[in-house]
């Protein structure tokens, strides 16, 4: 009866084990993906940021500039 419970005893403790390993396993992987996520995440908002400030860049310029601050055309000069 001791050698059963012992034996019983030890095929449980390794197949628990092995389930406790390939948890680890899964685990450790989905943690290296959703770092990789985070990286990807944070490059992306930095690019965001890059093209906003040069879009917003480009509109001061454009609202600066000499085209804009000439008066549309009236709509009699436009029939001539």
């Amino acid at each position: 009866m001791v050698l059963f419970f012992l034996l019983f005893s030890t095929f449980f403790f390794t197949k628990t084990q092995d389930y406790v390993e390939k948890l680890e396993k899964i685990l450790l992987k989905k943690t290296n993906i959703v770092k990789h996520l985070k990286l990807q995440l944070e490059a992306f908002k930095k690019k965001l940021e890059e093209e906003e400030e040069l879009s917003a860049s480009i509109g001061s310029s454009r609202n600066n500039s000499p085209a804009s601050k000439m008066s549309p055309p009236s709509s009699s000069n436009m029939l001539r």
